[in-house]
């Protein structure tokens, strides 16, 4: 496998990352973050497409990243899936069944949709648990002609679920996910290390800063400034913060109680509830969701098991969940 590094191109800045093997160690190679003018991932039209790339490019050379391949992130709200059980065959029969299920499971999104799909566990009578993932032609086109722009070789279109659960691999263990982006979070169940459930719900740091500029008549710049310093706190201003951030949290609590409330997940033991992303450096929010949940919450450190000694730890730790995806991705193909 040639040299290569995670791009996660988010609504609001984009993330890097390269990571190199040697013998059974990760290291930490390149880490950095480029913030977006507002609106910029928005439009699908191929000038802004390229004036994207272009910026991408030259990120990469100030970066000091040593390749211009790639593994990018499709994003979960462009993106479809489907998580379902395959009866026991051998793996030529496997692969000649799957084409068929696979064109029978994405015709209702179009025929222009790309795919692809992996096998997350085979059970003791064989029977596989599929993964089977899917995104629309156009989707793919806009990256690919970012990355043109951007003199980068993509190797790999990743949808976001699957990069985020690289950072779980080998983790035997029952736990709720959540990664909270910027118009939206991804909620994933995993049981004893295996993605059972995934899903969306259209909330992200964008709805929380809208509800503060509404509601207390707040300058965009305010609005971010008092949810990434007050946040959560309920003793800040006679709780008026805590309260206007928490009904645009209240989606995601009831998200939550009734995927729990599934007959298939209602007698698991969720060790917790583990938080990604960068709505989930929002002061006080593990202990809003801890109280609301009645969980162990903690936020995810993407560099658990990376040896990052040869970048700052103090520039990489405070800003950590905001890399999961990038870091996902470059984790890829070690």
């Amino acid at each position: 496998m040639k040299d290569y590094f995670g791009l996660d191109i988010g609504s609001t800045s984009v993330k890097m990352v390269q990571l190199s093997k040697e013998k059974e160690a990760v290291f930490l190679q390149s880490a950095v973050e480029y913030n977006l003018s507002p609106g910029m991932l928005l439009s699908d039209s191929p000038q802004a497409n390229g004036q994207l790339g272009q910026a991408i490019g030259q990120l990469l050379k100030a970066a000091k990243i040593s390749t211009n391949h790639a593994v990018i992130s499709i994003p979960s709200n462009s993106s479809s899936w489907e998580i379902f059980n395959f009866p026991p065959m051998d793996d030529d029969e496997l692969q000649f069944a799957m084409k068929h299920e696979v064109k029978f499971r994405v015709a209702k999104e179009g025929e222009d949709s790309l795919s692809y799909w992996q096998i997350l566990k085979t059970r003791e009578d064989g029977t596989r648990e599929i993964f089977l993932g899917y995104f629309p032609q156009y989707v793919a086109e806009k990256y690919n002609e970012m990355a043109v722009a951007g003199r980068i070789k993509p190797i790999g279109l990743d949808i976001e679920i699957l990069s985020l659960m690289n950072l779980f691999k080998g983790l035997n263990k029952s736990f709720i996910f959540i990664h909270m982006g910027h118009s939206y979070s991804t909620v994933m169940i995993v049981i004893k290390g295996v993605l059972k459930h995934a899903e969306t719900i259209s909330m992200g740091g964008l709805a929380i800063t809208n509800s503060l500029i509404k509601e207390f008549n707040m300058s965009a710049e305010d609005a971010l400034k008092t949810k990434m310093e007050i946040g959560m706190e309920p003793s800040k201003f006679d709780g008026k913060i805590f309260f206007a951030i928490k009904k645009d949290l209240d989606p995601i609590i009831e998200g939550i109680k009734m995927i729990k409330k599934d007959p298939g997940f209602v007698n698991i033991p969720f060790e917790g509830l583990i938080l990604s992303g960068g709505s989930s450096l929002v002061p006080r929010i593990n202990d809003f969701f801890a109280h609301e949940l009645s969980m162990k919450v903690s936020q995810i450190n993407p560099w658990v098991n990376i040896d990052c000694s040869r970048l700052p730890s103090e520039k990489l730790v405070p800003v950590a969940p905001k890399f999961s995806v990038a870091i996902g991705l470059a984790l890829s193909y070690l």
